[in-house]
């Protein structure tokens, strides 16, 4: 075949062609993606939409008219937004509005990670289960099969109310979305910072949440020893603990005081052991992840199955009531906002849990 220059024009100009189309196809994709994108990030806003914001719309008219002996009561679902930790943009929230001092929301609360239902009854019966006995096996025929049993123990769980009020200045009442970022975030969190104590520290008693760590099982290093061990090590131990139990951790609560000393750990030559701390993901042990968990005691630590390990069910929704009936009220210009829950928490399996010290466990695996 000749070559000549009207060939070779005609390949180069073929050759732009294709590659104008391939830029167009290229710039379509991206075009769609960012199309994709902004819709998604609109109906994720959407979806997201504030729960008290959304429960206040309802009480519009009721706030509009909220005169002297008035008092509002506002249900508030539990909403993604309200009791599921956000993204960490959305909890660096404002410290001041107006005249509401604001509480930093935190990432993390335990009912962010534990299987949540609802009770219509204030009392919850069960069966915990303490121990298998026996186990399934190879039968020949017509040979009697081996027995194996769940040895569990009766309890019965009630539920515990968690409640308290504070007082606004009354001119909120005309922005909802003001009145809503204020119990959202300093009411609200106030709450779930008690849930989360009664949640891992009640006693089961006296009104008080069952409680995790009062029934977890301690930390027990067995056979597993360590050269210098550090947290980090301690941790690994108590997942293979948990695992031992037949039971796969998925949640490990420490404070953040502790994080922050393992993560900033380093080896001999000054390099960080755990390089999570450069990234924007959470640190993880053997892919368990480790939850920054403010009401945990500094240096205590557990490992768990919180997913097959406890049941919490919502006996009240987290309920808002608005009154000017207060005390002096009316003739100081606030109203009194009263949040208050019910739930029961039933811890059925405890040694899905493994418990302990940093300091105890270093000890026991050296």
């Amino acid at each position: 075949m000749e070559i000549t220059a009207e060939s070779i024009a005609t390949e180069v100009k073929n050759s732009v062609d294709a590659v104008k189309n391939d830029m167009a196809t290229v710039q379509a994709s991206v075009d769609a993606l960012r199309t994709e994108v902004k819709n998604a990030a609109s109906a994720t806003s959407a979806e997201r939409k504030s729960a008290a914001v959304a429960a206040l719309e309802t009480k519009s008219a009721e706030l509009a008219a909220f005169t002297s002996g008035n008092r509002v009561n506002i249900e508030v679902k539990a909403g993604a937004d309200m009791l599921t930790a956000g993204t960490i943009g959305a909890s660096q929230v404002l410290i001041a509005t107006g005249s509401a001092v604001m509480t930093p929301s935190r990432l993390t609360h335990l009912r962010d990670f534990m299987n949540i239902g609802r009770l219509k009854s204030p009392v919850y019966k069960y069966d915990r289960e303490v121990a298998v006995v026996g186990a399934p096996g190879i039968t020949l025929e017509g040979a009697k099969k081996p027995q194996y049993q769940f040895q569990t123990v009766p309890v019965t769980a009630n539920a515990a109310k968690i409640a308290g009020y504070y007082k606004l200045s009354d001119e909120l009442l005309a922005d909802a979305p003001a009145l809503a970022q204020s119990f959202e975030n300093r009411g609200v969190e106030l709450t779930l910072i008690e849930e989360d104590m009664q949640l891992l520290y009640g006693t089961g008693t006296s009104g008080n949440l069952q409680g995790i760590m009062p029934l977890a099982t301690p930390f027990d290093a067995g056979t597993l020893k360590v050269t210098n061990a550090q947290d980090y090590d301690v941790l690994r131990a108590a997942i293979a603990q948990v695992r031992k139990s037949q039971y796969r951790a998925n949640a490990i609560l420490m404070n953040p005081t502790n994080v922050a000393e393992m993560e900033l750990t380093k080896d001999n030559e000054g390099r960080y052991i755990l390089p999570a701390i450069f990234g924007s993901t959470p640190s993880s042990i053997s892919r368990v992840t480790i939850l920054e968990v403010d009401a945990i005691n500094e240096g205590e630590f557990l490992v768990g199955a919180f997913d097959m390990g406890v049941n919490t069910f919502m006996v009240q929704d987290l309920n808002v009531a608005i009154s000017n009936q207060n005390e002096d009220d009316f003739v100081t210009n606030k109203v009194t906002v009263r949040i208050e829950e019910r739930l029961i928490q039933a811890v059925v399996r405890p040694s899905a849990f493994v418990k302990g010290t940093f300091a105890a466990a270093k000890i026991a695996l050296t």
